[in-house]
């Protein structure tokens, strides 16, 4: 079976959503620290933490973002910072990104572009078109590059999806649903996660994940692990 981490090598847009009750930082997490190569790029677009936040996360691999910052192999684009002096566009942000892939990736062999998140973006003044075509124009661009692409988009209601879902759902190849456990909170148990093929994706999945027979996961201090319902047998 192929993991998760299988799926934000792909140079396909992947969706993660999570909700308030079980939250996906994680697996953000498990992908910036995946492209530890000396010849991976990565730029975080990040609208939702600092840089203080990844850096305390990450360090507990042995990866250093500093370090990463200092050779050019990451950047760190802090949306949220320059808001309040209403200094950051979409545009701006999106030729900023576009500058970094086409200077960086050429000779990179894993590149990587992640946004964290779309919904925030809404929450903070942005219109769902600008948004949507914020999505639009990272998808293009990391085609182009054969770029990893990978979209967080925060669930308010379950089950009742927005119009930047819905557009997102359209550019992803895999929707990665992190969830909150329907019976509350346990102790053993964190959440579930399903991983569900988009319409983008025109070939076999290498990993399907229906959510009845979603994985629920535990986070540790290390990471997660994951699990079937009802067992402790650890899978992926």
């Amino acid at each position: 079976m192929s993991h998760l981490a299988d799926l934000f090598r792909l140079p396909e847009p992947v969706l993660v959503t999570d909700d308030i009750g079980a939250s996906a930082d994680f697996l953000l997490y498990q992908v910036i620290s995946a492209f530890k190569h000396s010849q991976a790029r990565c730029i975080f677009i990040s609208v939702s933490g600092d840089l203080a936040r990844w850096r305390a996360l990450c360090s507990k691999t042995g990866l250093s973002l500093d370090a990463k910052i200092k050779d050019g192999s990451f950047l760190f684009v802090d949306v949220s910072a320059s808001m309040p002096r209403f200094a950051t566009s979409l545009p701006s942000i999106f030729e900023s990104t576009k500058s970094y892939v086409e200077a960086s990736f050429s000779e990179a062999t894993l590149k990587l572009v992640v946004l964290d998140s779309l919904s925030t973006l809404e929450w903070i003044g942005f219109s769902a078109t600008e948004v949507t075509r914020f999505a639009r124009g990272l998808t293009a661009l990391c085609t182009k590059h054969n770029a990893s692409l990978v979209f967080r988009h925060h669930v308010a209601v379950q089950d009742e999806p927005d119009d930047v879902f819905r557009t997102l759902y359209q550019l992803a190849a895999y929707h990665i649903e992190v969830r909150s456990l329907s019976s509350g909170r346990s102790g053993s148990v964190t959440g579930e996660i399903a991983v569900h093929p988009c319409p983008r994706l025109n070939t076999e999945p290498i990993l399907n994940i229906p959510r009845k027979q979603a994985l629920q996961y535990r986070l540790t201090d290390s990471g997660a692990t994951y699990f079937q319902r009802g067992t402790g047998q650890v899978v992926l």
